[in-house]
């Protein structure tokens, strides 16, 4: 399966704004009229009984991107600002094998990294 998108926005304040130009009560938005927030290719397949090996694969780009970025993938302890201003424009929050065992009615196994139910 294969998926993308684009997200954009435009932003104005009528009054001023916080620090950099940045709304302290929305952590995505800055005053500074357009924005490419982020860009997302996805590209996944699951296992099953005839090709039991699966994989996936997500890669994101953006100020948005800047900002969800893990410990240990582009980021490390040292950028712990409030708006990771230091931290790399594209991420990998996902990356993974799965492997389809024949027990049951199928146990599926994954390794790697991919986002949680809770994000």
């Amino acid at each position: 399966m294969l998926y993308s998108y684009i997200e954009n926005s435009f932003v104005g304040n009528l009054r001023t704004t916080g620090r950099g130009d940045v709304n302290e009560l929305r952590f995505y938005d800055h005053d500074n009229g357009y924005t490419f927030n982020a860009a997302e290719l996805s590209l996944k397949k699951d296992p099953s009984e005839r090709y039991r090996l699966g994989y996936g694969v997500v890669v994101t780009a953006g100020l948005d991107s800047q900002k969800n970025h893990s410990l240990g993938i582009f980021r490390d302890r040292d950028d712990q600002g409030p708006f990771f201003r230091n931290t790399e424009k594209f991420y990998l929050p996902e990356a993974y094998v799965s492997f389809l065992v024949p027990v049951g009615n199928g146990l599926t196994l994954k390794a790697g990294k991919w986002a949680t139910f809770i994000g």
